[in-house]
């Protein structure tokens, strides 16, 4: 049974859903059976111009929405039943070849391709879909491998990360109400390189979930050379790298979190930088930093997190909690959708 349940929402959460609920785009949820899928794709098809893709049984998921009132609004893609099947399986096995690895028997190859992960990664590679959520029954390795091997990787910055939009409970002093974190749940200790690429995608996050223009900082515990260390170093690099490859972005480093955050401290830790306290992205060294932040600030400073966002892929691909609600699931259908819209 799916339950009704009323919600408020934050005046950004609100924004953030009225911004991408104009957004015609159609989205794949690989859980399609799962009562909190079905919730979410009630709300997405009442309130949204979003067209959801349910990938599993047909026979299971059609009664549910019949009862719901939706059944003519939504896609159900049956693996077992769609005759599209057959082109998916050669697309898996092309995709496979293109990265050089082992191609399986065909009956394993049919069998992997069935399974709804890569059966609606391959929808969004052939064109069928705009993007994907997964990972409400299936950890983010799954939801990742799949991810890799059918949709690849975006060339221009190769390196996938997380990242986390963290809705604030109140607004910081240089009026931030929102903040996005990365990498905080792929890359444990990123060399320069991919930091530069995690800080440029990451920044292309929030510019298409926050609609606002990306202000980053790189994190450290050095603020302008006050510390010297080798992660120093590195973020000095990645900074260098970022400035070379995006010079149109706004981005410092190395600063300390207040002095990123907080206009005051800025301008006496780092009197003349372009950021001035009023970071909206922020880039951590290493993934214990990142990963620690951001579920302290979503616990003890009450922030409404969302993610984790994935960036690096080369189509709109997201990843949920196992622990997810259906309301979270309507929210990472809509920055999908808004990430589909950017691309």
């Amino acid at each position: 049974m799916i339950k009704e349940q009323v919600e408020v929402f934050s005046p950004h959460l609100a924004r953030l859903r009225a911004r991408a609920f104009t957004q015609a785009k159609r989205i794949v949820l690989t859980d399609g059976t799962d009562g909190r899928v079905l919730a979410a794709t009630r709300t997405l098809v009442q309130e949204s111009a979003i067209r959801p893709i349910l990938v599993g049984r047909a026979a299971s998921i059609l009664p549910h929405l019949e009862h719901m009132g939706v059944s003519g609004k939504v896609d159900v893609y049956d693996p077992g039943e769609d005759p599209r099947q057959h082109d998916l399986v050669h697309l898996l096995r092309s995709r496979l070849e293109k990265r050089g690895k082992a191609i399986p028997e065909q009956s394993t190859l049919e069998a992997m391709a069935s399974e709804p992960i890569y059966s609606g990664m391959l929808l969004v590679q052939a064109g069928l879909a705009d993007g994907l959520v997964g990972g409400a029954t299936s950890p983010t390795a799954t939801v990742l491998r799949a991810g890799m091997q059918v949709v690849g990787i975006d060339p221009r910055h190769p390196v996938v990360s997380g990242a986390f939009a963290l809705l604030l409970a109140e607004q910081l002093p240089a009026g931030q109400d929102a903040i996005v974190l990365g990498d905080v749940a792929v890359v444990p200790n990123p060399s320069a390189e991919q930091l530069a690429s995690i800080a440029i995608n990451t920044a292309q996050v929030a510019q298409a979930v926050l609609g606002e223009e990306p202000i980053v900082a790189f994190l450290s515990f050095s603020t302008y050379g006050s510390a010297k260390d080798a992660s120093v170093a590195k973020v000095r690099e990645a900074l260098w790298l970022v400035r070379q490859r995006a010079p149109a972005l706004c981005v410092e480093g190395e600063l300390q979190a207040d002095a990123a955050l907080i206009p005051e401290v800025s301008l006496h830790k780092a009197p003349g930088n372009t950021v001035q306290g009023r970071a909206n992205v922020l880039i951590f060294p290493n993934l214990d930093a990142g990963n620690i932040a951001y579920k302290m600030v979503e616990r003890i400073g009450r922030a409404t997190a969302l993610g984790v966002i994935l960036s690096g892929l080369a189509k709109p691909i997201n990843d949920l909690s196992r622990g997810c609600s259906a309301s979270d699931i309507v929210n990472m259908v809509a920055v999908t959708a808004l990430q589909a819209a950017q691309k």
